[in-house]
């Protein structure tokens, strides 16, 4: 897997998070190369749309994953870690 460990032993997916920025920061681009993204715009509203569903379906996949550890590990659920998402 292509995780590393930050310096808070956080697990991060680089490629993951890299694609992540690459295509949010696709949205409201410029001729110039730069990002515009007015309040309220349409390019504003799809950027939050875009992050709003990516973090949401994040957390859903962690929160299903640390059920999952908690119930077949016979652990509480807060003393499960998952890492990355």
């Amino acid at each position: 897997m292509p995780w590393e460990l930050d310096e808070l032993g956080m697990r991060i997916d680089f490629p993951r998070l890299k694609r992540d920025l690459t295509e949010l920061g696709a949205i409201g681009r410029t001729a110039e190369g730069g990002v515009s993204r007015p309040s309220f715009s349409e390019a504003e509203m799809r950027a939050l749309k875009y992050h709003v569903l990516t973090v949401d379906l994040a957390g859903r996949i962690a929160r299903y994953v640390r059920i999952q550890l908690a119930e077949r590990t016979q652990l509480h659920f807060h003393e499960c870690e998952v890492y990355g998402y």
